[in-house]
């Protein structure tokens, strides 16, 4: 490709359109050694475009693969928006929600836990983070929850018997049931505010928020809105 092609790119590139997604990523991948050739400025905007492209298409791997370099770029070269947002914090929330994805969930909460700490609570990062902790909560957590929620059926399936069996002459017979559905209710509910308890009070310990705005706000927590 001769210089006056090389210096094309950029404009070829952008004029695929913003949400020709899929287009711009063949594109790249088609000149991916003609890159090296085009001024930087150039070159660092079409690689920051084409990792968003990667995320729209759900190229989960690609992205976590092809982020570091640039994200390493940007700390370098002092680059603190693409556009209109802070990209150093959007490729790192995407990375994280990438990881997410591919179930790296460790690596997933451990940025994410880093961006809750630079961004004052932003929910979209706590709401993400809340969802790692669900699914790394550990055995006993699920087997609790398995718990409570068969106690749950058994609530629903007493209390159907009961609206099933409605003359007088069953309701002597219907009343230990009735102490046996409010105790399990009971228990249930308990388990279940238990482990909600617990993971919001394992997230606050580790990033100093709630992922309740509620909360934050009764604590003086300043959490952005979107």
């Amino acid at each position: 490709m001769g210089i006056s092609g090389q210096i094309s790119l950029y404009k070829e590139y952008f004029r695929l359109g913003q949400n020709a997604y899929r287009e711009k990523v063949r594109f790249v991948e088609d000149i991916q050694q003609d890159l090296r050739f085009i001024p930087f400025d150039e070159r660092i905007e079409i690689e920051l475009d084409y990792l968003l492209c990667l995320f729209e298409l759900g190229r989960y791997d690609r992205f976590v693969q092809m982020s570091d370099p640039v994200i390493e770029t940007i700390i370098r070269e002092n680059i603190y928006s693409f556009q209109g947002q802070d990209i150093y914090q959007e490729l790192l929330f995407r990375k994280a929600a990438c990881l997410f994805q591919l179930r790296k969930l460790h690596d997933s909460r451990a940025i994410l836990q880093q961006l809750v700490k630079m961004s004052s609570g932003n929910p979209l990062y706590l709401g993400l983070y809340l969802l790692c902790q669900r699914q790394l909560s550990g055995e006993l957590q699920q087997f609790m929850k398995a718990v409570a929620v068969a106690a749950l059926l058994l609530v629903v399936s007493i209390t159907v018997i009961q609206l099933l069996l409605i003359e007088p002459l069953m309701e002597p017979y219907l009343q230990p049931f009735t102490a046996v559905r409010t105790a399990l209710l009971a228990g249930a509910l308990s388990i279940l505010a238990w482990l909600e308890l617990s993971i919001h009070t394992r997230i606050y310990r580790e990033t100093g928020f709630f992922t309740y705005t509620l909360l934050n706000r009764i604590f003086n927590n300043s959490v952005k809105r979107q």
